[in-house]
């Protein structure tokens, strides 16, 4: 199977080479949290952050906490881009 750099080194301990142990899917759940815990975003950079994780975890099992908190913050949130547009 596919796995990323964040669940290997969970799984075998490794490192970066600076000694970090960077995972993608804890920072990018403690950013939406601090965002939510805010009251919602407060920045369009925020707006899409938030728009994109919920895309990308609404129907995952493992993620329909962080769904259900982003929909109880600002509701079910809905993207304006649209690639087309330049």
């Amino acid at each position: 199977g596919v796995s990323g750099s964040w669940t290997l080194s969970d799984d075998y301990g490794f490192t970066d080479i600076d000694g970090g142990r960077p995972h993608w899917e804890r920072y990018m759940l403690r950013r939406t949290d601090d965002i939510l815990d805010r009251g919602g975003p407060g920045t369009p950079d925020e707006k899409f952050w938030v728009t994109i994780v919920y895309g990308m975890y609404k129907r995952d099992a493992r993620y329909r906490h962080m769904a259900a908190r982003i929909e109880a913050v600002v509701g079910v949130p809905q993207s304006t881009y649209d690639p087309r547009a330049t």
